[in-house]
């Protein structure tokens, strides 16, 4: 939940992917409610933010391609998205985050795996 339209709330979680992984899948069920954009802002919304780190933590390259929410919706929206895993990729990071709008953003049922 956020109630201060100039900022944002999020939350991060790191997760080791196995060197046999080349392209994975990120989906998650979400759910936005009460949820106005910050005045101006053209990127908002209940999203699914994630990067890929080295073996040392430091990011590659820049945030993805996000799945998100950008209205209010009538019960839970699935998301999900397929991206190839760079070749020195150790880690993804997945935050999800209500981004520049007030409101609450649920997510629930957050997977990561293969793409076989």
């Amino acid at each position: 939940t956020n109630d201060d339209p100039k900022k944002s709330a999020r939350v991060e979680g790191m997760f080791d992917i196995p060197r046999d992984w080349r392209t994975i899948k990120v989906a998650a069920q979400g759910r936005l409610t009460n949820y106005k954009p910050r005045k101006g802002a053209k990127i908002h919304g209940g999203r699914l933010a994630y990067c890929f780190l080295d073996e040392n933590g430091k990011r590659i390259g820049k945030w993805l391609p996000i799945p998100s929410v950008k209205r209010n919706t009538n019960g839970w929206q699935h998301m999900e998205v397929a991206i190839e895993v760079p070749e020195n990729a150790k880690y993804l990071k997945v935050a999800p985050d209500l981004f520049r709008g007030t409101g609450t953003f649920d997510i629930d049922n957050i997977t990561i795996g293969p793409v076989r």
